[in-house]
């Protein structure tokens, strides 16, 4: 982008694609230490914390003059992001009733889909200013979304399980109240949706849900799992070491990917697919199914002893 250039100065391709990756490397070192933050200040302040400091990160990058400002932006919008994410995926597992646990929880992912599509046609909207506007217009409204999110994270409730891990067992019934009076009303409002699987309208519904198949299964649903199988008193801590290991991985193939493309043009493919279908094969017969039950639930399916649990592997 011209208008970039001009502010900051001409980049190399390798030095673009550490400024790209290092939000990665920021963002798995800070979601390993999400889980004692979770555990610390509530799941509810966790998120609040991640979101203030993708705030202070997107208005760096939006008022940065010079490269190394915008690494070290990066890098702090990174911890901010690790921080919240990991932690909204707590909080969703831990209030949702086992029923929709599944649906709920995988709402932070339609959202998370949904910004990327909206960064894109933003980027391009912004790339016709004529002025720096051009590139700080995105940090602009990513700073905005921080904003929503903080606002709006303020007024919910604790989680119910945090609070009683924590002791507080005179305000689980307070906020449990809250949340299902909340949910039942969502409820009386779904059912205008089904219409989107009707008939007529079916092709069309199948063909937008095949186009986004990883965004609502591998890469949602591991890291619902992940929640769901930990006991309360883990869960924070486990889920942060799975989504460290899952932003160094997304580090790893951002790095690498340019080269593996170069040297193997279908290279990659084989690779990621092969993966896939190792991972397929061991979910069907190793991995037990964990839907309609609740946390508790789960956590005695996995204290069974092997010949007892085989009945709840996924058929």
């Amino acid at each position: 982008m011209d208008q970039f250039t001009s502010s900051i100065g001409h980049l190399s391709s390798s030095i673009l694609g550490i400024y790209v990756a290092c939000i990665l490397l920021s963002a798995s070192l800070s979601s390993l230490c999400s889980g004692y933050v979770a555990d610390l200040l509530s799941r509810k302040y966790g998120i609040l914390t991640g979101g203030v400091v993708v705030l202070l990160g997107t208005i760096i990058s939006a008022s940065a003059t010079t490269f190394p400002a915008l690494v070290c932006a990066r890098l702090i919008t990174g911890i901010g992001q690790g921080q919240s994410i990991s932690v909204v995926t707590i909080y969703l597992c831990e209030i949702s009733p086992h029923e929709i646990r599944g649906t709920v929880a995988t709402m932070l992912q339609l959202l998370i889909v949904i910004g990327i599509a909206m960064g894109y046609f933003i980027s391009y909207g912004s790339s016709q200013i004529d002025s720096s506007l051009a590139w700080r217009t995105p940090f602009i409204f990513q700073a905005s979304m921080a904003v929503i999110l903080i606002s709006g994270m303020a007024f919910m409730p604790h989680s119910p399980r945090w609070l009683r891990l924590r002791g507080n067992s005179e305000l689980v019934e307070e906020e449990l109240r809250l949340i299902q009076g909340s949910l039942e009303e969502q409820s009386r409002e779904h059912a205008s949706y089904r219409e989107i699987f009707q008939k007529r309208y079916i092709r069309r519904s199948a063909l937008a849900d095949s186009q986004a198949n990883f965004a609502w299964s591998w890469g949602v649903v591991i890291k619902i799992y992940a929640c769901e199988i930990m006991p309360t008193r883990l869960r924070a801590k486990a889920c942060a070491i799975q989504q460290l290991s899952n932003w160094l991985v997304n580090f790893t193939v951002a790095l690498t990917a340019p080269l593996f493309l170069r040297a193997s043009p279908s290279g990659p493919y084989f690779f990621f697919g092969s993966a896939t279908l190792f991972m397929t094969i061991a979910c069907h017969f190793l991995v037990p199914e964990t839907k309609g039950k609740g946390l508790e639930e789960i956590e005695d399916l996995f204290e069974m002893t092997p010949r007892a649990k085989s009945s709840s592997v996924i058929a």
